[in-house]
């Protein structure tokens, strides 16, 4: 195993040829300051790209544990709004929010909207994960302003994400 490396190692040198050398003379003649700063931030930049996405919530496909129904249900019973747990469960929320805002029954933005009845009360219920043109379809339906439309685009989006 020995004999591998080695032949490894000199292979490389053979092909580096005196690269390796003129590089291992450029890096000694950088400043201690530089080489430390350089450190630093390469050693910043690692971390942010392992921590970081550790510490953002993952939104791909992971059934509720909590239920829109059950959140609404807190809701009415004057006990503090549960957090939304996901982006879809938020989404239901917020599209159920907007229909009752309107004065709309489920029947009713099913209709404006094109879209069925059912299909509108298992987005809200946040058991059907909407299309792009769902949401179009609904935000039209409901007559939302283009900064909710556009809040509501953005939370479609990262479902598709």
């Amino acid at each position: 195993m020995r004999r591998d490396r080695d032949s490894v190692i000199d292979r490389a040198r053979r092909f580096a040829g005196d690269g390796l050398q003129l590089i291992k003379d450029q890096i000694s003649a950088l400043p201690t300051a530089a080489l430390i700063a350089g450190g630093a931030i390469i050693a910043v930049l690692a971390i942010g790209l392992l921590v970081i996405p550790a510490m953002l919530p993952d939104s791909g496909g992971v059934p509720p544990a909590v239920s829109v129904q059950a959140q609404e249900a807190q809701a009415q019973a004057g006990a503090p709004p549960a957090k939304p747990v996901g982006i879809r469960e938020q989404l239901a929320l917020e599209l159920r929010r907007a229909r009752q805002t309107s004065g709309l029954s489920l029947t009713n933005a099913g209709r404006r909207s094109g879209l069925e009845q059912s299909r509108v009360s298992r987005i809200e219920e946040g058991t059907l994960r909407p299309t792009a043109r769902d949401v179009d379809a609904l935000s039209d339906a409901y007559g939302l302003s283009p900064e909710d439309r556009n809040r509501l685009m953005y939370l479609q989006f990262r479902l598709d994400r």
